[in-house]
């Protein structure tokens, strides 16, 4: 893993420099840089605040949370995605929080409640409208995004789940792109033999991880929640959910979307034929498609 992280860090790095990203650096402020959003030095937790260039507030929020396995990354690598969302008028708290051993769960999902409750409190002094938020994260980041979600619309027992309910966030939208949304039953995969026998066992070792001792039907594995009989106390909002064709777990997001047919929820799924695993941080065509499409999700459930 350390190997994968040097090498996603220097591509972002890189990335700097196309000229899709210095239009988007051109369009946007970053207006706040490793504020902490719970007490402690971790650099776990902190987060950044991008805002389009030239808007005046009160602006959308979208509260980004990124990926990587849930042991690799950070707010840095996913800069470029937050600029995304920010280029499109939106105010985009982009979060760190802990990484694995350290983030097991629950603690990286207590890490994204921290930030969700320091943003409910704090996003109005940086030009945001709370009443207009929207989550959104991809691969490991799509897990905590959806978890995040539930936790506002399921009465959990955790202290900080209960916060997170108390406060009614209510979110308008939820993007989880690409989710790893199952980390229980990780042996799924190595039955796949469509998925190469290395990345077979990697995604099986990054679900162990994560998931450490806990049950299945938890958070950690918020798909085994909605797919469940149980009912929401709250209704749960839109949730719309991009993944590439070729993408390994791609069986999560498509489950995921009968899942949300049976609830009836208002959002959905779509698919992208040849493309891979977080297709939509790159710069092909259905990337761009992909992005129409989510900004066209929000566009129809964001009061304006």
């Amino acid at each position: 893993m350390r190997a994968l992280d040097v090498f996603f860090r220097t591509v972002s790095a890189l990335g700097e420099y196309h000229p899709v990203t210095r239009r988007r650096k051109a369009n946007t402020r970053l207006i706040a840089e490793d504020v902490a959003y719970r007490p402690g030095k971790d650099p776990a937790y902190l987060l950044d605040i991008h805002a389009p260039k030239d808007a005046q507030g009160p602006l959308p929020v979208v509260m980004y949370i990124h990926g990587g396995g849930f042991r690799i990354l950070s707010k840095n690598t996913h800069r470029s995605l937050a600029r995304r969302f920010a280029e499109a008028g939106y105010l985009v708290v982009n979060i760190n929080y802990r990484l694995t051993p350290a983030g097991r769960f629950p603690n990286a999902l207590d890490d994204v409640c921290a930030a969700l409750l320091w943003t409910l409190e704090h996003i109005e002094d940086y030009g945001g409208d709370r009443s207009r938020l929207v989550y959104a994260g991809e691969s490991a980041g799509g897990n905590l995004a959806l978890a995040l979600a539930m936790v506002g619309c399921f009465e959990v027992d955790e202290p900080w789940a209960k916060a997170v309910f108390e406060a009614q966030p209510n979110p308008q939208a939820v993007l989880p792109a690409c989710g790893m949304l199952e980390v229980h039953n990780a042996e799924r995969y190595l039955n796949d033999e469509s998925i190469p026998r290395w990345m077979r066992a990697r995604i099986k070792l990054v679900c162990e991880g994560y998931r450490a001792d806990s049950p299945s039907g938890c958070l950690a594995s918020p798909l085994q929640l909605l797919e469940s009989d149980q009912k929401t106390t709250r209704p749960l909002p839109p949730i719309f959910s991009i993944c590439g064709g070729n993408d390994p777990i791609l069986g999560d997001t498509e489950r995921l979307g009968r899942a949300l047919e049976r609830r009836g929820n208002a959002g959905g799924v779509t698919i992208y034929p040849d493309s891979i695993h977080a297709f939509q941080a790159f710069f092909g065509a259905n990337a761009k498609q992909a992005w129409r499409d989510q900004f066209e999700f929000l566009d129809e459930h964001l009061t304006q």
